[in-house]
């Protein structure tokens, strides 16, 4: 639920940025509302110098409905920092 963290940490040219900030903002703590996290599980990591990957499943419940899914995350780094850019989703 650390919506700055997640806002600083995405990239720039993620499509979430077209949003006004606080319009994202709200977006993120409505989807938050309603969800609890049960765990997080990395399955896989490709680091690389500039740009790496990480593949994880998260199991959690929505409405008390299981919404689990797992990702590729793609990241890139800029300057000192990694950001989040974008991610396949397969349930």
């Amino acid at each position: 639920h650390l919506i700055d963290y997640i806002i600083a940490t995405t990239h720039p040219t993620h499509v979430d940025f077209r949003l006004k900030r606080n319009i994202w903002k709200r977006q993120l703590k409505d989807s938050y509302q309603n969800t609890q996290f049960l765990n997080l599980t990395i399955l896989d990591v490709i680091n690389g110098p500039y740009e790496s990957f990480v593949t994880f499943k998260a199991d959690l419940k929505n409405e008390n409905q299981d919404g689990s899914f797992t990702e590729k995350s793609r990241f890139l780094k800029e300057g000192d920092r990694w950001f989040y850019v974008d991610g396949v989703i397969s349930h």
